[in-house]
């Protein structure tokens, strides 16, 4: 549910969530951090815009915030490379 927060509302809430061990950054158009609270299975999202200022931000809860999930298809095609790329090098010399 989205939720009109003002500055101090977004610290204040930030602030209590506080901060997990586990912190990603995606850079896919345009820039997104994600982090674990201290609350296990508790994540914060923040994509940004232009000049580099957040321009959404949610809460989401699950084992994994789903920006960071690949795609099937990704998987199948990066499983074609990882192939080709692990074959034995004498393999590829013939």
């Amino acid at each position: 549910t989205a939720m009109p927060l003002t500055v101090a509302d977004r610290a204040d809430l930030e602030e209590r969530l506080g901060r997990g061990e586990v912190v990603a950054t995606i850079e896919s158009a345009g820039r997104s951090d994600v982090w674990e609270t201290q609350f296990s299975g508790v994540w914060f999202v923040r994509h940004y815009g232009e000049n580099d200022r957040p321009a959404s931000e949610c809460i989401e809860i699950g084992a994994v915030p789903a920006i960071l999930l690949s795609h099937r298809a990704d998987m199948a095609a990066a499983a074609t490379r990882l192939a080709a790329v692990l074959q034995p090098r004498d393999a590829v010399d013939q």
